[in-house]
């Protein structure tokens, strides 16, 4: 065993030492196995005195089932909380781009200061005789202004860039619905993680009691001479992985339910405790009905469509650069301090604006705006492929998963009968405790692999929720949104 280990040893060093020829005195250099723990008892020894590091939570533990624990992340995690503020900010870009369409109203005070500004304006006889006071001008002047603008017509960018930032909102809550499909899908994924890794435990502390009793009875025969110490030692070290196995299995439970905290924005030394198992759900359709819905329902290519909608405006708006704009404006002064001459109140104006040539930049802009809705466009193609895809790949995953389940429980019922009559075999003396602790090892094993298809099931089922669009979220404000835009074209 020590020779095996040795050589073990020395065929993983023999890449990094290959490379360079070692000095003679490491060539000649005998290694054994008990000079390597020699240098080990130092580890070994911390290791044995240490106690566990990760330590069980005293506070009470928060229940979920899968639907309580998807509703809290829709709620609480940080990836939701952002896209909805995502979504409020292109919506606040609306009110931005309607505002234009009302008048500007704008105010101001000002003083300005002039030395010696009276002596500036020639003072005479009949100027002081026409308008008296006319060049009693002051050195500081403060000046009051109400000013009032009005966009008349803008080539229809305005109500283009109005419609614009609808479709781009709309395009924005669509993605917001996308980001909580796939929070639902790792919190759908991070549960049935969890739930298997406490399934697997059980089946690991279930071989941990069978081998226990097996190096109770070898023990005993051992002591009245009906077993060889081999045997007792070959349960001990069962025993012994069995024990290990059960610690790399909690370990693996402890980094699932850290994950599913994280994406429930719970503390991390909050306990959580899942009250829910596997269950069945039959195939909502066949492949091809199933990417019809996708290809309807999928919040990607919705929003892709609302930005496929908002970029034909945008072309909208870069064309009515072309056309003529008209504005109004009225305009309210009061002067105090300069002069008679200064005549105050109110001056209205209206006027017309043709840009006729701009160098060809408007030119460029169009065809930029076209560009732009043309790669939408493909984008929109080449993620309609992906999800035709996601929804094949996801049907056969469940079919996969569906056979795997059969196949695994039918292997579960075959190692139990295996287990039973290796114990029978044993009880009447016909067979040996390595036959009952091979049966044991292939029940163990079998249970595992039907835990681990039993997970695989009901991730590749909340896959094809995703895949097809179906999800748990409500989406009845976001179609009639999308009507009401859809009617109004």
């Amino acid at each position: 065993m020590r020779m095996t280990i040795l050589l073990a040893w020395l065929m993983l060093c023999s890449g990094a030492i290959a490379q360079e020829p070692r000095p003679k005195a490491e060539q000649t250099m005998e290694l054994s196995f008990d000079s390597l723990l020699d240098g080990a008892k130092e580890l070994l020894d911390t290791i044995e005195r240490e106690p566990a590091v990760i330590q069980p939570d005293a506070a009470q533990a928060l229940a979920f089932t899968v639907r309580e624990a998807v509703d809290r992340a829709l709620r609480e995690n940080p990836g939701v909380l952002r896209a909805a503020e995502d979504a409020a900010a292109a919506n606040a870009k609306v009110g931005q781009a309607r505002s234009l369409m009302f008048p500007q109203v704008s105010t101001a005070v000002g003083f300005n200061f002039q030395q010696h500004a009276g002596s500036n304006f020639g003072s005479s006889f009949l100027t002081d005789f026409v308008v008296s006071g006319a060049t009693d001008i002051q050195e500081i002047v403060r000046r009051d202004s109400v000013k009032i603008e009005q966009v008349l017509y803008a080539g229809g960018q305005v109500r283009a860039g109005v419609e614009a930032s609808k479709f781009l909102a709309q395009s924005q809550e669509w993605r917001r619905a996308a980001t909580l499909d796939d929070i639902e899908f790792q919190t759908k994924q991070a549960f049935y993680d969890c739930l298997l890794a406490r399934a697997l435990l059980q089946v690991a502390q279930d071989s941990v009691t069978t081998f226990e009793r097996h190096l109770a009875d070898a023990q005993r025969g051992l002591e009245v001479g009906l077993k060889s110490r081999f045997e007792e030692l070959r349960a001990r070290t069962e025993l012994g992985s069995r024990l290990s196995e059960v610690i790399r299995v909690k370990n693996a439970g402890e980094i699932a339910t850290s994950n599913l905290r994280r994406l429930l924005a719970v503390p991390q030394h909050q306990p959580i405790a899942l009250v829910a198992g596997f269950a069945y759900v039959p195939m909502p359709g066949g492949p091809g009905e199933l990417v019809s819905q996708a290809l309807e329902g999928r919040p990607e290519l919705r929003a892709l469509d609302a930005a496929i909608a908002a970029a034909g405006k945008d072309i909208r708006a870069r064309k009515g650069a072309y056309l003529p704009k008209a504005a109004a404006s009225a305009e309210w002064t009061n002067s105090d301090g300069a002069g008679q001459f200064v005549i105050d109140g109110w001056t209205a104006a209206a006027g017309l604006q043709w840009d006729v040539f701009a160098g060809g930049k408007r030119k460029y802009q169009v065809k930029e705006a076209e560009a732009v809705k043309r790669g939408l466009e493909r984008q929109r193609e080449q993620v309609a492929q992906i999800v035709e895809f996601d929804v094949r790949q996801a049907c056969i995953q469940v079919d996969n998963a569906v056979a795997q389940v059969r196949s695994e429980r039918g292997n579960v019922v075959l190692a139990s009968e295996g287990q039973r009559l290796s114990e029978i075999r044993f009880q009447e003396g016909v067979g040996t405790q390595a036959d009952v602790l091979d049966a044991q090892l292939a029940l163990t094993r079998a249970e595992q692999q039907l835990v681990q298809a039993m997970r695989d099931y009901a991730v590749a089922h909340a896959a094809l929720d995703k895949a097809i669009g179906k999800s748990w979220v409500t989406r009845d404000e976001l179609d009639a949104a999308e009507a009401e835009s859809t009617a109004k074209k």
